[in-house]
């Protein structure tokens, strides 16, 4: 899972957040989403399998300073997912709404409601 950053059209910085996948015995990114809070911070929230398949969700910081991810304790984590975020024309808020499907009922929407420090 890459960040990067483009200006004038240019990419200006490449930034592996989290890496994963065949051989390696760490978690593997599957699906994620940017989030601002408060128009000041960037997380991006995003769903991953442990190397035994197990599905999680969580959420990292980008902006103003990277850190390390929490994840989300849901019963039934999210595979694919919408937010209400900034560029779908919703607003800056603390309460991150997830709308998608899950690992066990991927023929059901299901939704989550977060409260963000």
């Amino acid at each position: 899972m890459e960040y990067c950053t483009v200006k004038d059209g240019r990419l200006v910085r490449k930034q592996t957040l989290m890496e994963g996948g065949e051989g390696l015995n760490t978690p593997h990114p599957r699906y994620g989403r940017f989030h601002s809070p408060d128009g000041t911070r960037l997380l991006v929230v995003f769903a991953a399998t442990e190397p035994d398949g197990t599905w999680f969700n969580a959420v990292m910081p980008l902006l103003p300073q990277r850190g390390e991810p929490t994840r989300i304790p849901l019963r039934e984590p999210f595979t694919a997912f919408f937010t209400a975020c900034e560029r779908g024309g919703s607003r800056p808020t603390k309460t991150l709404d997830i709308f998608g499907v899950g690992v066990h009922s991927p023929n059901s929407l299901r939704y989550a409601a977060l409260i963000l420090p």
